[in-house]
């Protein structure tokens, strides 16, 4: 089964797109501005201390789904550079994961932006996470979409095509504040996202907000070994102090 948080997020993004009137989802957009290189995941692996294994695994399907396993507990307090974190993250969900091409920069005063783009074959995605079924046949967004090809496919077909066509292979942008909460938790405020270069409205943006905040807390929650005493962003890296797991390994299917 699809993890909650991505099933959710693609169906967000895309009522997003429809009820605003955004068919076109043009192939460019607004990208973080980030390049890195293995040296920067060797770096973040060395700086964190954590025995990293079976990182393909580690993607935001197996993290959500509480696919991986921590042990011990170790003391941090160090900072991480913005191509340092994009490689962890990327590293981890290139191959196997939803999320490809990820950028995440830090910026000043708590605040980031983070692009990434979802497979462009997300047909199995779409169907397998019921977004058909959420999307009611009296619905303007499921009308729209059923109208908006003609041909012999089924009416479930060419609905499932049509949403690919909207958000598989496009940038998605974010940008937004990352703040301590409290022992293991995080505050998550997105001030803006983007597919392609529309807008999201606020309504849709407040929902992917929660669902984030959600995830990461869950995750941060999921082991003692992570703690927060400070977290913070400033000129350009992610100050972190607290604790974290001595090793944590990404569990196969």
């Amino acid at each position: 089964m699809k993890s909650f948080f991505v099933v959710i997020l693609v169906l967000v993004i895309i009522a997003g797109l429809v009820v605003g009137g955004g068919y076109v989802v043009l192939n460019f957009g607004s990208k973080a501005d980030v390049k890195w290189a293995e040296s920067d995941l060797d770096s973040m692996v060395s700086k964190s201390g954590v025995s990293v294994k079976n990182i393909d695994e580690l993607n935001v399907e197996n993290i959500a789904r509480g696919a991986y396993k921590t042990s011990g507990s170790m003391d941090i307090d160090t900072s991480f550079t913005s191509e340092e974190f994009t490689a962890m993250v990327a590293s981890a969900n290139d191959e196997k994961g939803p999320l490809k091409d990820f950028k995440i920069n830090f910026m000043d005063d708590d605040q980031l932006e983070l692009s990434f783009s979802l497979p462009k074959d997300i047909d199995e995605l779409i169907k397998e996470a019921g977004i058909l079924d959420s999307l009611k046949k009296n619905d303007v967004r499921f009308i729209m979409l059923s109208m908006a090809r003609g041909g012999t496919l089924s009416l479930t077909q060419m609905v499932v095509e049509r949403l690919s066509g909207l958000v598989g292979g496009k940038p998605i942008y974010a940008k937004g504040t990352l703040k301590k909460a409290g022992i293991n938790s995080v505050h998550v405020k997105i001030d803006a996202i983007k597919v392609g270069l529309i807008p999201l409205d606020r309504a849709t943006i407040d929902t992917v907000e929660e669902i984030t905040e959600d995830f990461v807390n869950t995750f941060l929650a999921s082991s003692n070994a992570f703690t927060l005493e400070e977290l913070q962003i400033e000129d350009g890296k992610l100050y972190y102090k607290g604790t974290l797991p001595k090793e944590i390994e990404g569990i196969a299917d």
